[in-house]
């Protein structure tokens, strides 16, 4: 609601529209930092890192381009996205997956889903890449 409070009064007040920017950019390099560093896969970080990741779309959102005109932010998005399918890709439960369903002609419903090592989006994480990326890629077509 302080988005969308902070744009009504952008449209009247030049230090409102300032404050705004302040704070996309301020969440830009969070997001920015947080994606070079690998904050994210860090357990104690991760809700920290997600409630970075919630104003980062919420911006995105409100029709403002959090890339700043810049591909750097889009280019670490789909690489961490290309390592979550490298990974699912690979991981054994997977494959064991797939084979029970092929042999038997349906699945069996027993496989556990395998947590992500470190350094692999978590789930939640994904799908909120997902968004971000397609959000960013809109922009760039704009």
């Amino acid at each position: 609601h302080c988005v969308d409070a902070l744009l009504a009064l952008g449209l009247c007040a030049d230090n409102a529209t300032s404050a705004f920017l302040d704070i996309a950019k301020a969440v830009h390099a969070a997001f920015d930092d947080a994606l070079c560093s690998d904050v994210w896969a860090t357990p104690q970080e991760e809700n920290k890192f997600m409630a970075t990741v919630d104003r980062l779309l919420i911006l995105f959102h409100r029709g403002f381009d959090m890339t700043f005109g810049h591909s750097k932010l889009a280019h670490q998005m789909v690489a961490l996205l290309q390592k979550r399918r490298g990974w699912m890709q690979t991981r054994p439960d997977r494959i064991s997956a797939t084979a029970s369903i092929s042999s038997s002609g349906a699945s069996t419903g027993s496989v556990a889903p395998s947590v992500a090592p470190r350094g692999i989006p978590p789930g939640r994480l994904t799908l909120d890449l997902i968004e971000a990326a397609l959000l960013t890629v809109l922009w760039y077509i704009q």
